[in-house]
């Protein structure tokens, strides 16, 4: 099974469970990319962008204001997750996203099965990485873009495979 690489931006983040699910950040960029394919959207939520937010990944209301809502796009993205191997850094976070999306919608997050490169790099090091900091360390460059989805989805595929490749060497 060829695994799925996803990366989301949203409105903020998460808050606790019981707080009302209209509440729960909105997906404002979503990726998704194998060998294969790469999915990219901007998404418009219903609610405007905080400004704090847009200091962290760059995206405005103005971004998004022509953009699918998730509503227009959810058959999509549900068609690329169905029973697939997903990769997403600290992937907790994009996978309640997603399934609060699905839940607005009256919908149920597709079955996949959720990796978390995050948790392996912490396993291997026993050292909580930063998506950036990892991606320096395994690659000895700098990413470029960070907190872009597309750009985060890219970086996550090289960490993949460099952690993949490190355990093939043990």
């Amino acid at each position: 099974m060829l695994p799925l690489f996803l990366d989301t931006e949203t409105t903020g983040l998460l808050l606790p469970q019981a707080a009302p699910l209209e509440a729960q950040p909105y997906i404002v960029e979503i990726c998704i990319l194998s060998d294969e394919f790469e999915y990219h959207s901007y998404v418009k939520p219903p609610v405007p962008i905080p400004p704090e937010v847009t200091r962290i990944h760059g995206i405005t209301d103005a971004m998004v204001a022509n953009a699918p809502t998730f509503a227009e796009i959810a058959d999509a993205v549900a068609s690329y997750l169905i029973s697939k191997k997903v990769s997403a850094y600290n992937c907790s976070f994009d996978q309640n996203v997603l399934r609060y999306e699905f839940m607005r919608l009256g919908r149920v997050l597709p079955p996949a099965h959720w990796h978390d490169p995050m948790h392996d790099a912490q396993m291997d090091s026993g050292k909580r990485w930063k998506q950036a900091d990892l991606y320096a360390a395994l690659t000895g460059a700098k990413m470029v873009n960070a907190h872009s989805a597309l750009a985060d989805c890219r970086a996550l595929k090289v960490i993949c495979e460099a952690l993949e490749a490190r355990r093939e060497k043990r």
